[in-house]
């Protein structure tokens, strides 16, 4: 190709990483030529291409490079799949949010008892999250379909088009109605596994750069070590003596071995179910023997998933030693599948008599009805046990102001009362029986009348507890309507306050005094940025209408059962109408969040928030980008920071790419940081992660990536002498400070000797000879500010002071 790159690494080489926008490299390099130098089309690193040496503004002094991460997360239309499995996500999520774990001195046995506790129980729930979808699957394709629709009084196919295949002279006998529509949960487990396993090879397999030290990690947080042979059992007890914050743990993006396990734990589980109930209805006895051993696999696969060994990430090495372990999952894995095809082959040569005269497929709803009730008792498990760990959390280090300007700590008040892992579970059990009982009582209702009692022909019988979720969500959506109403009056008042305190200050005052309406418009902009702490405080406080719903519901379910059958059934059909409206604005906005890049950045802030996090208790959640971002920057920042070559790297972060800098810069140690300088702007770490992750992302880990930045633990408190710079606005509705939060700064300020820089925007007064007021930024085009490159300058200069200084 013609052209010129610079292809130096000497001196300074500033490494851009962008957010949730997927920002194209051109955009992040400002030039309209690129060449990718490193990588793929998925992740890669570009620098910018021209026409020759002789007009490059890249020298071999310094230069810029974009990392473009974007093909991990946007991609085409089909990518809106994924909302579908937000269930598995959310109980995947709720494993990283349990509070910080207190200090290595400080535990007793019963906090560690209670932590793994709790660890299990959410590992079992992500398990029955599985089992919830397939027996959803399993009671629509073979129960309404292949079970309730034809009887010997009853025939769906003479009304309906597309079931004219039931109607066919070899489906004549029940077995080979349940055989045929078995296909359907079948070819969704061959779904789920394929994902699972295109995405583990994409991602999870990438391979993590092996630590040169044994001490150099730590034990991750719910993120078990493993033991593989005498030398790893040693160098596992180093890491624990040694241990200092989750996220410098390599073993935590090491996924490639723990998400195969679970992935066929999963897979399994979901297998034995459509077994168990194709051989249900048989009254043989060579049935029974099968659904015994089915039901004994799924006995098996729900303690397997409880054991920590089965997520256990090992350390990653130069030479990974092959793990026995997975030959006996992968031999689990064939276990199902061939009782599955021996009950459909006893199901297809059995005889109509040789079946159980029962309106509903046999075992069916009970199944789901106790499911539903066994989630639940695991949730009230696991807020009680959370509550205990709450208390045992440390005190977050206090922050004061590094400078002289007056400047006030960053809260730290966890997110939901520090219930946010009971709060994702409970999350992700809604809108799984939301998606049960609106497709269930649809596809009944399609096919006849639904109910939950009688014999009539004209009914198919659902669960009971489809038409109390049904209700609920209707109940609900009034709610969230009324909460919605109060966040916008918060919001207005909010705006009326910062109007009045906050605007006039920032624009010294008399400046913002001469124009009522712009100050009054600059407010509603600041106003708007606390949209993300609103929202937060909405969707707690839904979370608490759900609870309070779901004990009320209960209580008037053993009450009358028959309640919303008898007397409120509108109610039913109005949530059974959302839960389907809900679906579709699911598949939308997933389309739309990968396709228009302004609408993804105002929603993919919270989606990036939840596949950030490795799959380490659900296999068939979305996939964890950060699995292929961290080792790729980890490479690179070594490759660039090479002290034999004489180089420098300036990791310039934006929005989400802050996040994932923080992880790659704990992950990389203090002795590859020595030539590492540190720039974020736009940074979500303390507005979202340090809230509702904070046993990742607590005030000690942000104090450990300045120590690392520095070599060594000295400086806890002294942040002046760390290279790193934290760019934010008050219009910025995602980004925010970390340690402190200062007054704003105008372009006459220049830099306040601390991590936290806060840019005014947007700018008070029109330009002379221009009619219209300056734009505001908001999350976006950091790069115009003038402060984005005096801040560059300063981490450089922290730096080399410090190199001086060794």
């Amino acid at each position: 190709m013609n052209g010129y790159v610079n292809a130096d690494r000497t001196g300074w080489t500033e490494l851009r990483v962008h957010g949730v926008a997927g920002t194209p490299p051109e955009s992040l390099l400002q030039h309209p030529q690129v060449l990718r130098v490193a990588g793929d089309a998925d992740a890669g690193f570009y620098r910018r291409r021209y026409d020759s040496a002789f007009v490059s503004a890249d020298s071999s002094v310094q230069r810029d490079e974009a990392y473009f991460w974007g093909g991990l997360t946007a991609g085409g239309a089909q990518r809106a799949l994924w909302l579908l499995l937000m269930p598995f996500m959310l109980a995947n999520v709720a494993f990283f949010a349990l509070p910080e774990r207190p200090a290595e001195n400080q535990r007793t046995r019963t906090k560690n008892v209670v932590r793994r506790v709790v660890e299990a129980l959410q590992r079992v729930f992500a398990l029955s999250i599985t089992i919830t979808l397939m027996l959803v699957c399993v009671q629509v394709a073979m129960d309404l379909v292949g079970w309730q629709c034809i009887r010997s009084t009853r025939d769906c196919t003479a009304d309906t088009t597309w079931m004219q295949f039931l109607a066919w002279p070899w489906l004549a006998t029940p077995g080979r109605r349940l055989a045929v529509t078995a296909l359907v949960p079948l070819a969704l487990v061959g779904l789920l596994w394929w994902l699972g396993r295109s995405t583990w090879l994409r991602l999870e397999a990438t391979e993590v750069p092996a630590p040169d030290r044994v001490d150099a990690v730590g034990p991750a947080h719910g993120v078990v070590p493993a033991s593989v042979g005498n030398a790893a059992k040693a160098a596992d007890s180093a890491s624990a003596r040694r241990s200092l914050t989750p996220l410098e743990d390599r073993r935590m993006w090491n996924g490639e071995e723990p998400v195969r396990r679970l992935r066929v734990v999963h897979v399994s589980a979901a297998t034995a179910v459509v077994g168990v109930f194709l051989v249900a209805p048989l009254t043989t006895s060579l049935a029974r023997i099968v659904c015994v051993v089915l039901l004994v696999l799924l006995g098996v696969t729900a303690i397997l998933a409880s054991l920590p060994s089965t997520g256990r990430r090992p350390l990653p090495t130069a030479a990974a030693p092959s793990d026995r372990r997975v030959d006996r999952y992968t031999a689990l894995a064939a276990a199902p599948v061939v009782l599955v095809v021996a009950g459909g082959v006893l199901a297809c040569l059995a005889d109509e008599r040789d079946f159980r005269d029962e309106v509903a497929l046999p075992w069916l709803i009970g199944t789901m009805q106790w499911l539903v009730e066994g989630q639940l008792a695991l949730l009230l498990i696991t807020v009680v046990l959370l509550l205990m760990l709450r208390r045992w959390s440390p005190e977050p280090p206090k922050t004061q102001p590094a400078s002289d300007r007056a400047g006030e700590p960053v809260g730290d008040q966890p997110a939901w009362h520090g219930l946010a892992a009971a709060g994702f579970m409970l999350l992700a059990l809604v809108l799984a029986g939301g998606f049960a009982a609106g497709i269930g009582i649809r596809v009944a209702d399609l096919l006849g009348t639904p109910t939950a009692y009688g014999d009539d022909d004209d009914l198919f019988v659902v669960p009971t507890g489809y038409f109390w979720v049904a209700a609920l969500t209707a109940l609900l959506a009034v709610a969230l309507l009324f909460l919605v109403a109060r966040g916008w009056l918060r919001l207005r008042a909010t705006a009326a306050h910062v109007a009045e305190v906050d605007v006039p200050p920032a624009y010294r005052g008399t400046v913002a005094g001469q124009d009522v309406r712009r100050t009054a418009e600059i407010a509603r902009i600041w106003a708007r940025a606390q949209i993300s702490q609103t929202g937060q405080s909405l969707v707690g406080t839904l979370l608490l209408c759900v609870a309070v719903g779901l004990v009320a519901g209960l209580i008037l379910y053993l009450i009358d059962q028959q309640m919303l059958q008898n007397h409120a059934r509108w109610l039913v059909n109005i949530g059974t109408f959302l839960v389907g409206a809900f679906i579709l604005l699911l598949l939308y906005l997933g389309r739309q969040a990968y396709r228009n890049p302004a609408f993804r950045r105002t929603v993919g802030v919270v989606w990036d928030l939840g596949t950030f996090w490795p799959r380490a208790i659900h296999p068939l959640a979305p996939p964890c980008y950060t699995e292929r971002t961290v080792p790729d920057l980890m490479t690179r920042l070594r490759h660039l920071g090479d002290p034999d070559h004489g180089g420098r790297v300036v990791l310039s972060c934006h929005s989400q790419g802050a996040v994932v800098g923080a992880a790659a810069v704990l992950q990389l140690g203090a002795d590859d940081c020595t030539a590492v300088a540190l720039l974020t702007y736009g940074s979500p770490v303390r507005r979202l992660y340090t809230r509702f992750f904070p046993g990742y992302f607590s005030v000690t880990a942000l104090n450990r990536i300045g120590e690392l930045l520095v070599g060594d633990t000295d400086h806890n408190g002294h942040r002046p002498q760390w290279p790193w710079r934290n760019l934010h606005r008050p219009s910025d509705p995602i980004g925010g400070p970390l340690f402190v939060i200062y007054p704003p700064r105008t372009t006459d300020d220049g830099d306040n000797d601390d991590i936290d820089q806060q840019l005014i925007d947007p700018a008070f007064a029109r330009a002379d000879g221009d009619t219209c007021y300056p734009p505001t930024y908001g999350h976006s085009n950091y790069y115009a500010d003038v402060a984005f490159a005096s801040a560059v300058a300063r981490v450089r200069e922290l730096r080399e002071a410090h190199e001086r200084r060794l």
